[in-house]
C-alpha cells in the first residue's frame, strides 16, 4: 500500500504540471495501471524498480513537455542571426555563434576548441563549414556566403521560422580556385549574378590583404588601394568581370606560402540593400618565374621555370624552326602541354573553308561542333579576357596526345589585330592554362 502511494504522489505531480498534455497523463496512467496488475498478479516483481521506471518515464515525458510548449510559445533554447559573410581570418560573436551551430548540428563537438579559439575562424573551422555545406547540398567552399547564411538563418534566425532569401546579389569566382596557390600579377575572372540592374564599365572593387601572425593568433593587412573590377560583358542578370591585382613584394618580403585574400566588393550605386562581398583564399607562390617573349607578335607571358617553351612544332610533328607562330609550353617530362597557335585572318594558314571568316565571330561560326557521327566535340563555355580582349573558352572533345585518349580538354580563342590566337592543351589542367594566360600581355616594340 505504501508504494502504490508513491505512485499516486508522482502521477499528481505529473498531473499537477501537465494539465494541458492529457494524452501524455494517459499513457502514465497505463503504464501505472499495467504495471501495478502485474505486481497483482506477481507478488515477487519488485516494486521499486517498477517505481523507479516511471520515474525515468515522467522526466522524460516532462522533458517532452517543455519542448511542446517552447514550440507553442514560439521560443528556441537559442538563435542567432547571421549577416555577414565569414571566412578565414573572421572574428567576434558571429564566429562564437557560427561554432554554436555546428555544435548543435554535430558537425563538432562542444569540447573541440576553448572559448577563445571559438573567436576566429580558422582553416579548421572552413573544414567545418564545408561539412555544414554538404550536409545541405550548399557548395563546398567553407566560405560562410549568402546561402550558407541563409540556411544558418532558416534554422536558427531569431524571432522568425521563416526561410530567409539570399541576398540579391552573388558574386562567383572562375579562375583561380579557392586556396590556390598564385603568382603576381593575377588575373582573377568571375561573375555577379544581380538582380539590381546592369552594371556599366566597374562593378565594384577588389582589395588584396596578406596574414600576419600564426594560425592561431594574427590579424589580416592590407596591401595597396583597391582596384576596380571591369566588366567584360552582361547578359541579364549575370555579369561577366576580369580585374588585375598587382603586388610589389620588394619592401614587404612575403615568403612563399604566404596566405592571402582578395575582398571583392560589389557596386552598388542605386543604394538599395546591401553590395554583396565575397573573400577569395589564396596562397602566394613567390617561385621564380620564366618569361616567355614573342618579339614577331609583340607579347610576353611568364610561365613556371619548371617549365620549358619550344617553338615550330605540335605534338612533336611540326615544322622545325624559330616558328613565334607557333608554339608550346609544356613541363619537362611533357605532362602537360599548353599550344599556341596564331594564325591570320583571310589567310590559307587557317585553311581554305575558313579563308573567308572576317572576324573571329565569323570563324568561330564556321567551326563544327558535331563530328560527322552527329556527336558534340565542341561547346562555347564562357567569356573571359585576356590581356583586355573578350576571349571565347570553348571545350573540345578530341585525342589528347598526353592522355593517350579522347577526352575534352579547354580550347581558347580570341583576337587582336588581324589575327586570331589559339590555346589549347594536352594533359594540363584549365588552371594551368589560365595561371600562364593571367600573366599574358601585349609590350611596345
Amino acid at each position: 500500500m505504501v508504494e502504490y502511494r508513491k505512485v499516486e504522489a508522482l502521477l499528481l505531480i505529473l498531473k499537477k504540471n501537465m494539465k494541458i498534455k492529457k494524452l501524455i497523463i494517459v499513457s502514465v496512467l497505463a503504464v501505472a495501471i499495467l504495471g501495478f496488475g502485474f505486481v497483482a498478479s506477481a507478488q515477487t516483481t519488485n516494486v521499486q524498480a517498477l517505481i523507479a521506471q516511471l520515474q525515468a518515464q515522467i522526466v522524460s515525458l516532462m522533458a517532452q513537455l517543455q519542448a511542446l510548449q517552447a514550440q507553442q510559445n514560439g521560443t528556441q533554447a537559442w538563435c542567432h542571426t547571421f549577416n555577414k559573410n565569414l571566412g578565414v581570418g573572421s572574428t567576434g560573436d558571429d564566429i562564437t555563434a557560427l561554432f554554436t551551430a555546428l555544435t548543435k548540428e554535430d558537425i563538432i563537438s562542444q569540447y573541440d576548441s576553448p572559448g577563445s579559439v571559438r573567436m576566429q575562424f580558422y582553416e579548421e573551422t572552413a573544414t567545418s563549414v564545408i561539412k555544414f555545406q554538404a550536409k545541405y547540398g550548399i557548395l563546398q567552399t567553407g566560405y560562410v556566403g549568402p546561402l550558407t547564411r541563409a540556411k544558418l538563418n532558416a534554422l536558427y534566425k531569431c524571432g522568425t521560422t521563416s526561410t530567409p532569401t539570399p541576398t540579391q546579389s552573388l558574386i562567383t569566382i572562375s579562375f583561380p580556385q579557392a586556396n590556390s596557390n598564385v603568382s603576381f600579377p593575377l588575373t582573377v575572372t568571375g561573375s555577379i549574378n544581380s538582380n539590381w540592374g546592369r552594371f556599366e564599365g566597374t562593378a565594384g572593387t577588389a582589395q588584396l590583404y596578406f596574414w600576419v601572425g600564426s594560425m592561431m593568433a594574427g590579424d589580416w593587412q592590407k596591401i595597396g588601394t583597391p582596384v576596380s573590377i571591369t566588366v567584360d560583358n552582361w547578359t541579364s542578370p549575370t555579369t561577366n568581370f576580369h580585374f588585375t591585382a598587382n603586388l610589389n613584394n620588394s619592401g614587404i618580403g612575403l615568403a612563399n606560402g604566404t596566405k592571402m585574400k582578395i575582398i571583392l566588393t560589389e557596386e552598388n550605386a542605386s543604394g538599395l540593400g546591401t553590395p554583396d562581398t565575397f573573400e577569395l583564399p589564396i596562397i602566394l607562390n613567390s617561385t621564380t618565374l620564366s618569361t616567355y617573349k614573342n618579339n614577331k607578335y609583340g607579347f610576353e607571358f611568364n610561365y613556371p621555370v619548371s617549365w620549358q617553351t619550344e617553338t615550330g612544332t605540335l605534338n612533336g610533328n611540326g615544322p622545325a624552326g624559330n616558328n613565334e607562330s607557333l608554339f608550346k609550353v609544356r613541363k619537362s617530362d611533357e605532362s602537360a602541354i599548353i599550344y599556341f597557335d596564331i594564325k591570320e585572318l583571310g589567310s590559307t594558314d587557317l585553311g581554305i573553308y575558313y579563308a573567308s571568316a572576317k572576324n573571329l565571330q565569323e570563324y568561330l561560326n564556321l567551326l563544327s561542333n558535331k563530328n560527322e557521327k552527329g556527336e558534340i566535340i565542341r561547346k562555347f563555355i564562357r567569356n573571359i579576357t585576356v590581356a583586355g580582349q573578350t576571349t571565347y573558352e570553348y571545350e573540345l572533345y578530341g585525342w589528347d596526345y598526353v592522355k593517350q585518349l579522347n577526352d575534352w580538354s579547354p580550347d581558347i580563342y580570341w583576337q587582336q589585330g588581324n589575327n586570331i590566337y589559339r590555346v589549347s592543351t594536352a594533359g594540363a589542367s584549365r588552371d594551368d592554362i589560365l595561371s600562364i594566360l593571367s600573366t599574358f600581355k601585349f609590350v611596345a616594340q
